[in-house]
């Protein structure tokens, strides 16, 4: 499960927050409520047409998160259980963290998380599970000392130690620099690991597949990655 953290969450920033809803909820109805999800379910849950769910179900299963088939009922891929549990979990976070520090009021706290947890950046949440844990509060559905595979560690690769693993993100340089980066094989997507540095950190040599590559350090800073 924990090697899909990157890509769903890749796949989610292409998402719109209101399909992200119908991702949470399908996960709710299937995972706590054990119940068999029909699009008319849907529609009931959320107060919207028919037209609406049809609409959002074709989108989520275009990036792989569900399967749905006429007269089936809907179900989550392991992509998308993992993707509706990070969301469902960021709610959670949200609701009782605004309820704990700041006394809002149950249904005010549930209103406000359905929006933040979609903008919530991750050093935001950090800080949040943190004052929680610290002050030994418990959050319904989760344990908060286990909790880290919903976190995403986004850095430069320049930032990287020997050893360290990470999913490329973005390649931020541009022109011919940009152009010469990726025809060495530095990819959106692909798995790259820092296998050595020079005496003074620069060059460094990666790993991408099976072949390796050495990169300026001031290349290197202009690629973004999620570390695995």
């Amino acid at each position: 499960m924990k090697t899909l953290k990157p890509e769903c969450v890749k796949t989610m920033e292409k998402i719109s927050s209101t399909n992200q809803d119908y991702l949470e909820l399908i996960f709710q109805l299937t995972e706590e409520e054990k119940q068999s999800v029909r699009p008319g379910m849907l529609a009931k849950r959320l107060e919207v047409n028919r037209a609406d769910v049809v609409n959002a179900l074709r989108t989520l299963r275009r990036a792989g998160l569900v399967r749905s088939m006429k007269g089936a009922p809907v179900v989550l891929t392991e992509k998308g259980k993992f993707a509706a549990k990070r969301i469902h979990f960021l709610h959670h976070l949200v609701k009782t963290f605004l309820m704990e520090t700041l006394n809002i009021r149950d249904h005010i706290a549930e209103h406000e998380a359905c929006q933040i947890e979609h903008l919530i950046g991750n050093e935001t949440v950090k800080a949040m599970i943190n004052y929680l844990r610290n002050r030994k509060v418990e959050l319904e559905h989760f344990d908060l000392d286990e909790v880290n595979e919903f976190l995403v560690y986004t850095k430069r690769l320049s930032e990287l130690k020997v050893g360290d693993k990470a999913v490329i993100k973005r390649v931020e340089a541009e022109g011919l620099l940009k152009r010469r980066i990726m025809e060495m094989g530095v990819i959106k997507g692909d798995v790259i690991e820092v296998k050595g540095m020079a005496p003074m950190g620069d060059p460094i040599e990666l790993r991408i597949g099976d072949y390796t590559l050495s990169l300026r350090l001031e290349e290197a800073d202009l690629i973004s990655v999620d570390v695995l």
